[in-house]
């Protein structure tokens, strides 16, 4: 079992049993997301199937796209430029993969139309957002789903069933990606348009769900360190949670620590999947489930689809957006303390005359002192083009440095008033 109540077969592409009329899914994204989930389609549905493929961008890579998926028994995929237009089609279910700040909208835009929606991480920005969402879904009877992969990861259970009888009392987690990788043979580059904890927590929350999926999960302390590592620490429960993240590694890293009562550890380097388990130093096998059942990415969407069809199997099915909302809410909470962090260590930077443009962590740091209060007041940084992008990050250095200027001015400017005034009027400005 890939999730609860929904059922795989091993060794087999899952196939989503269709009607002789066929079924009309709705894809909204065209950026790399948006191709591996267009790819996994093609393999889950069958040729009585349409997949109305959404996106103003990239439609010369995305006609490619649609050309390479061909084949007899896959589904027919129409290219759509106008969201409106492709749901007057009355598609059976929507899966929502666009730039994370649009993700909300375009999910309360398919709800609103009645249609069943799949929402990659994360379901929103801002925890009201997420809220109205679960609440359009459940007035409507419709299901809202939301792509937290590792939900759905059959290595982390294996990891859990090898783990000792004994109480977790730390759980510790590195998480680190390089600015650029070719994942899969693709480029890969790090979203500067939103933030790392946007990026990354959902990840994290869903990490500690495994262990421990009765505790509902805090954030504590959350620093900005050099090298753009971002130390955090939290509770769920009684397990003290600590970790550290960052886009700007030499190199990808997965590594799950835990510690028990007994100061028995056990630990999950999933740098390359399913990784191999240790714990108490003995090294086992991994996971045997892995390469026979469908990856997570493919298989939350499979059940979803099978979900859609007979809402009967959302009991206890651990993607349902009413069970992940905290995942918003956690991010967040981490999204405004690394804000306020990132701030105080440029403004350092600027007194100490170290905050170079040409400097990849200096540019970091600006893009996540503006886009997390940014988004928390409904603007969005992500429809920028590079050059655009360049234009603010040197405006906003300007106004960070006026700011950090003022004597009287405390660490954490960034919510004054005045400065969000400022960064508003920036960014219609260079909009």
């Amino acid at each position: 079992m890939t999730s609860a109540s929904v059922a795989h077969i091993p060794g087999a592409v899952p196939r989503w049993d269709s009607p002789a009329a066929g079924r009309t899914i709705a894809l909204f994204g065209g950026g790399r997301w948006g191709r591996v989930h267009a790819s996994n389609l093609s393999r889950i549905l069958t040729a009585n199937d349409r997949v109305l493929w959404i996106s103003g961008h990239h439609r010369e890579l995305l006609n490619r796209t649609i050309e390479g998926l061909a084949r007899p028994h896959a589904p027919r995929f129409e290219l759509w430029s106008n969201e409106d237009d492709a749901l007057l089609e009355r598609p059976h279910a929507a899966i929502v993969v666009t730039a994370p700040s649009s993700h909300g909208r375009v999910a309360e835009v398919c709800l609103d139309r009645g249609v069943h929606t799949f929402v990659e991480k994360p379901l929103a920005l801002r925890a009201g957002e997420a809220r109205k969402l679960v609440d359009i879904a459940e007035r409507g009877n419709l299901i809202l789903a939301v792509g937290l992969h590792l939900l759905s990861a059959s290595y982390l259970k294996h990891f859990k069933s090898l783990l000792p009888r004994d109480d977790i009392v730390e759980l510790f987690i590195r998480w680190f990606d390089p600015a650029h990788e070719i994942r899969h043979g693709e480029e890969k580059r790090g979203d500067v348009a939103t933030t790392v904890a946007h990026d990354v927590y959902p990840h994290i929350w869903s990490i500690i769900r495994c262990f421990d999926a009765s505790e509902s999960q805090s954030i504590g302390e959350v620093t900005w360190q050099r090298g753009g590592i971002v130390s955090f620490e939290g509770r769920a429960g009684k397990i003290a949670v600590a970790g550290q993240i960052g886009r700007l590694a030499a190199a990808r890293k997965r590594v799950i620590t835990l510690r028990f009562k007994s100061g028995t550890s056990a630990v999950l380097d999933f740098t390359n999947e399913p990784g191999m388990p240790v714990v108490a130093g003995i090294p086992y096998a991994p996971d045997p489930d892995w390469g026979r059942n469908p990856a997570p990415v493919m298989a939350e969407v499979t059940d979803f689809l099978r979900v859609a069809v007979d809402p009967e199997l959302r009991t206890n099915w651990p993607h349902l957006a009413s069970s992940c909302i905290d995942s918003v809410a956690g991010a967040a909470a981490f999204a405004s303390k690394l804000a306020a962090s990132a701030t105080e260590e440029l403004h350092s930077r600027i007194r100490n005359g170290t905050a170079l443009l040409s400097d990849l962590e200096t540019r970091a740091l600006i893009w996540e002192t503006v886009v997390h209060p940014l988004a928390e007041r409904g603007l969005s940084v992500s429809a920028l083009d590079i050059a655009q992008q360049q234009l603010l990050i040197k405006e906003v250095l300007r106004l960070h440095e006026s700011f950090a200027a003022s004597a009287d001015r405390k660490d954490g400017t960034l919510y004054d008033q005045e400065f969000i005034a400022h960064l508003t009027r920036l960014t219609d400005r260079v909009c």
